[in-house]
């Protein structure tokens, strides 16, 4: 076992494991031997298998799952704050359309504002614009 390894992932204090062993029955255990026994290569001194599981017990953090992949068909995420004013008339606005999700609210909102931003731009071909950053084309 790594101390020094399981003592930095835990975020414990060398003086946190010398307690804790000290504690368990080992009251010789101080700091300069805790300092050796993070160096093994160095000193050659490791802890007694009783110490190991006291340590392993109180401090070892088992290493968390990797996070999955991201496989959202929509992979783009936008976070927006309203403020509580808007937030209601949203929700007006949706049951007023029929709309059961913010998702679609937000992705109808987004495509008439672009529609009419392209209008007032004059884009008269959709097809020749592209996504800035290079997913996806536009109309696809």
């Amino acid at each position: 076992m790594n101390v020094k390894e399981v003592r930095e992932t835990s975020g414990a204090q060398a003086k946190d494991f010398v307690f804790a062993i000290r504690k368990d029955g080992f009251s010789g255990y101080t700091k300069a031997i805790q300092s050796m026994v993070e160096r093994p290569d160095k000193y050659g001194i490791r802890l007694v298998a009783r110490a190991e599981r006291v340590i392993k017990r109180l401090f070892d953090v088992s290493p968390s799952q990797p996070r999955r992949a991201d496989n959202r068909a929509l992979k783009h995420k936008w976070t927006y704050r309203p403020t509580d004013r808007a937030c209601a008339r949203f929700k007006l606005a949706q049951m007023r359309h029929g709309i059961t999700t913010t998702q679609g609210m937000m992705t109808l909102m987004a495509e008439e504002w672009l529609e009419m931003d392209e209008r007032r731009a004059n884009v008269r071909d959709r097809e020749e614009l592209c996504c800035p950053c290079g997913d996806a084309e536009i109309g696809a």
